[in-house]
Formats: structure tokens, C-alpha cells, sequence
């Protein structure tokens, strides 16, 4: 029973990092920009990704250099739980909906 509570609070902290990760980390502006569905990519919303329990977002394909770039600096320590997402947004398509990248 301990080890099933000490599991719980280990994945509601991360759940809680990564909400706070994602409300503060992301770049406005351009980055999201589209004319249509080809200009966007998929790409990790948060240090870890749909491979480790993470998230999804959709950019412009142009500025996957500088989105990597930025995870890679913001999340250099980070470790992440070995558990893939079964969250919608990793299973959704990019498309560009009135000019912004959208899953």
C-alpha cells in the first residue's frame, strides 16, 4: 500500500511540473504561425514527451531548431517516468486552423 501511495505522489508531482513547465515555458507569436497543414509539425510540449508520459503540441515546422533547442536547455536535468502517454494530444494530426498550428 506504501509503495502504491509513494507511486501516486511521484506522478501527481511530475503531472504538476509539467502543467507549471507548460504554462510558462512556451514562446508566443510566430513559432505557431501556418498557411497550411504541411507548415506544421508535432513536436514534445514539455521535457518529456509522448514517449515519457509527456505531451504534444504543434509548431511551425521552420522553428523545430530553436523548439529543440529550448527543451534541450530548460529540461538539461530533467528525468522523466519510463511510461508512454496515452494523452490525446500525442495521437492527434498538426493542421493549420486560421492560421495558427493546431493537434
Amino acid at each position: 500500500m506504501k509503495k502504491i501511495l509513494a507511486i501516486f505522489l511521484i506522478v501527481l508531482l511530475l503531472g504538476i511540473g509539467f502543467f507549471l513547465f507548460s504554462q510558462t515555458s512556451i514562446v508566443k507569436g510566430e513559432m505557431y504561425q501556418c498557411s497550411e497543414n504541411t507548415d506544421c509539425i508535432s513536436v514534445s510540449s514539455d521535457c518529456c514527451g509522448c514517449a515519457y508520459m509527456g505531451t504534444a503540441i504543434a509548431i511551425n515546422k521552420n522553428f523545430r531548431s530553436e523548439w529543440d533547442s529550448k527543451i534541450n536547455k530548460e529540461c538539461k536535468n530533467m528525468y522523466c517516468p519510463a511510461a508512454i502517454s496515452n494523452h490525446p494530444s500525442c495521437f492527434a494530426e498538426p493542421k493549420c486552423v486560421l492560421g495558427t498550428c493546431r493537434l
